[in-house]
């Protein structure tokens, strides 16, 4: 039967939507596949915390909300954080008030912080304190945090707490920032931290500047150097964090002289991660490429291709 004018009106309206939409989606799929980072993201789970009190060695004061009993196995348990991350410690109890347990363990050591209602944490889940910790000590924390998942690996770990407006002065954003940082961790066979001294904390307001003095060893060719600062003289880095809602993330960090080479040197290093480089920098970087060879010589033994 032939269409009327009016069916062919519809059609017509029906194809340019779906024209529309399919090109929307197609729009769509293509920002994720170009915006998104190869970064595994982790979802923090918003977690009250309390403090610890040693009454003797190995015997310890705790608030009645941070202690579970595992009814199946006959368990007393706490969950601390460890690097942010849930972590499940035994324990036992010796004594009781309205508010207060008197815990038995070993496990346990001063200034460990403890989950409230634990029983609804699963063992190294990963975690985010929104009470219980003022903001220095919540800075410290990610600074522990971010330490542990470099020396780890854990890029997933580490790119929780940096922010996706992150921007240093050397361009790199989040994304290049976590193909550099992937390129280090298959590259070196390991990665140790330092940080000489504690960090010096400043916040205003919503924004917060950490200095610190880090060393950084690795593996590589099976020996292991510095790669940042030497035994002598760390680098001085500076990180700059900014809070949203209950997160502190990094939103800037300068300082880090690889291998004893000036800072820019890293800019011209991230334009193997499309960092984009001037036509000036791309000849400083391949005149530059041979001296970090021979750094790396010095400091790991011969380079082989």
């Amino acid at each position: 039967m032939p269409l009327t004018r009016v069916d062919q009106m519809l059609t017509e309206k029906v194809k340019k939507r779906l024209i529309v939409f399919i090109v929307i989606m197609a729009a769509g799929i293509l920002s994720i596949l170009w915006y998104s980072p190869d970064i595994e993201e982790v979802h923090d789970i918003p977690v009250r915390v309390s403090g610890i009190k040693q009454v003797k060695n190995g015997m310890w004061e705790v608030s009645r909300p941070a202690v579970a009993s595992d009814s199946e196995n006959a368990d007393t348990y706490v969950i601390r954080l460890k690097h942010l991350r849930a972590e499940k410690v035994n324990a036992r109890i010796s004594k009781e008030t309205d508010d207060k347990y008197l815990l038995s363990s070993r496990d346990l050591k001063p200034g460990d912080l403890l989950i409230e209602n634990p029983a609804i944490y699963r063992n190294g889940q990963a975690v985010l304190p929104v009470s219980g910790v003022d903001e220095r000590r919540m800075i410290n924390l990610i600074i522990e945090a971010c330490i542990a998942a470099t020396t780890e690996s854990k890029r997933g770990d580490l790119f929780r707490f940096v922010s996706t407006e992150y921007r240093d002065r050397l361009g790199f954003n989040r994304e290049i920032m976590g193909r550099f940082v992937k390129s280090i961790f298959e590259e070196l066979e390991s990665l140790s931290i330092y940080v000489a001294g504690d960090p010096e904390i400043f916040i205003e307001g919503k924004n917060a500047k950490v200095m610190l003095k880090l060393r950084i060893k690795a593996f590589y060719m099976g020996r292991q150097n510095y790669i940042i600062g030497d035994a002598e003289n760390p680098n001085n880095v500076i990180i700059i964090f900014r809070k949203s809602k209950n997160a502190w993330k990094v939103i800037s960090a300068d300082g880090f002289r690889p291998l004893g080479f000036d800072e820019n040197y890293l800019r011209l290093l991230g334009g193997r991660f499309d960092l984009p480089l001037t036509d000036q920098e791309k000849i400083e970087r391949d005149r530059r490429c041979m001296p970090c060879r021979l750094r790396m010589s010095e400091r790991f033994g011969p380079y082989h291709d």
